[in-house]
């Protein structure tokens, strides 16, 4: 549903062996030697809570290429870097992966993503992920980052733009005073500045705004007094998983009589009884797609999954189903770079791609092209929210979808 807001170098989780692959020299096509991506994702630190399964998408991914013979015969190896949580962990697991490990290219899944952007985009690396952390993925000179987003943070000839989806949403239950809370990173904190403009567009009144919440954060107790004394009927947060416990929590225990809508609301969160009774109620943002209506591709994935990684038992992981799809993307890249392929290559031919679904499994087909202009984005953005039942995540009025449209947040 959410276009924006959807949320590690101590510790290196290696594998398989590694072959470097210079940023223009082709890789060797007699011996056809294997080719390297690196996946930097939040193992440890505030934010590592959401990304559990990030590498086991990859791994499915590049297991089933590999079982086919690999990209023009090349087989494909993961290297995935922890970047702690951190800007500077993501900027040193960037560069350990391209420097150290030989990284032909980078699957940055992580909230802080721009902390290595400079040093990719000035590397000529090709980079893959979902552009939930800040305005860089839509931003020239990066025109090697690929987002299977649209980069809704990014402002284009100074303008911001954002959709009303969620609060068109929160309308629909009646909310008339809404709060909105969100993590101290740049999507997350334009995503507010749009919500906020749209309620009022729509008569809602906002009674509470925070944007500096940091990532490590759960103590909402004053938050919760704050939300009470000013009659708040409605509450948006960004924020990882553990805070949507903590605010829920907290609410009841505080009496707030409020209606909750998050961003990172999973399944896993679920697997505790405690905490499912909790949320029960809670509204949540329909990030990946229907799993009780999947798509023809969506069932290949899930099949593939459960195929190369046995030990994996979520089926509603969406860290890994999203490096799921961007290891599709980076495979597509790789085909269209040639039997050599070089980085030079990999960018220039990705970015002709008009229509990307990852295989039939993104529900909105994303556009590679026309990039670092307001072309990027869909003119409305439509989805599915969940609820949370005694049942577990169950689509709010049997899978009915809210539609927003494409507004100017903020300019400069």
């Amino acid at each position: 549903m959410k276009l924006a807001v959807r949320t590690a170098i101590a510790s290196l989780a290696i594998c398989g062996a590694v072959v470097a692959i210079p940023i223009e020299a082709p890789s060797a096509s007699a011996s056809a030697a294997p080719i390297t991506i690196g996946l930097i994702t939040e193992l440890s630190g505030g934010a590592a809570s959401q990304y559990g399964g990030a590498q086991y998408g990859v791994e499915a991914r590049f297991d089933a290429q590999n079982a086919k013979g690999g990209v023009d015969g090349h087989q494909l190896k993961v290297v995935t870097v922890d970047d702690q949580s951190t800007p500077s962990g993501n900027k040193l697991a960037a560069q350990d992966l391209v420097d150290d490990k030989g990284a032909f290219g980078v699957i940055d899944d992580s909230t802080v993503a721009y902390g290595a952007s400079a040093f990719l985009h000035q590397a000529g690396i090709p980079v893959v992920g979902a552009g939930n952390d800040g305005p860089e993925w839509g931003e020239q000179p990066n025109t090697n980052m690929f987002d299977l987003m649209p980069p809704a943070s990014t402002p284009f000839n100074g303008v911001t733009y954002g959709y009303n989806t969620d609060v068109v949403f929160m309308k629909d239950i009646g909310v008339t005073k809404l709060a909105v809370i969100s993590v101290n990173v740049p999507s997350a904190i334009t995503n507010q500045i749009a919500l906020m403009k749209e309620a009022t567009k729509l008569g809602i009144t906002n009674c509470y705004d925070n944007d500096s919440l940091p990532l490590s954060d759960v103590a909402f107790t004053p938050v919760a007094l704050q939300l009470k004394s000013s009659h708040c009927n409605g509450v948006i947060l960004a924020g990882v998983p553990a805070q949507v416990v903590s605010l829920s929590e907290t609410l009841q225990q505080a009496d707030v009589k409020i209606k909750e809508f998050y961003y990172t609301l999973s399944s896993n969160l679920l697997t505790q009884p405690a905490v499912h009774q909790a949320l029960i109620g809670t509204y949540a943002a329909q990030l990946g797609f229907d799993l009780s209506h999947p798509t023809a591709g969506q069932k290949l994935m899930l099949a593939t999954i459960r195929k190369y990684i046995p030990h994996f038992s979520e089926t509603n992981d969406q860290a890994a189903f999203l490096t799921y799809e961007a290891a599709d993307a980076m495979i597509k890249g790789l085909e269209l770079a040639g039997k050599n392929p070089t980085r030079k290559a990999f960018v220039a031919n990705l970015r002709k791609v008009s229509v990307y679904t990852a295989g039939g499994i993104l529900p909105t087909p994303v556009t590679f092209q026309h990039f670092g202009t307001v072309g990027m984005l869909p003119k409305t953005s439509c989805g599915q929210v969940l609820v949370v039942t005694g049942k577990g995540l169950t689509p709010y009025e049997n899978g009915k979808e809210f539609c927003g449209s494409r507004v100017a947040v903020s300019s400069s």
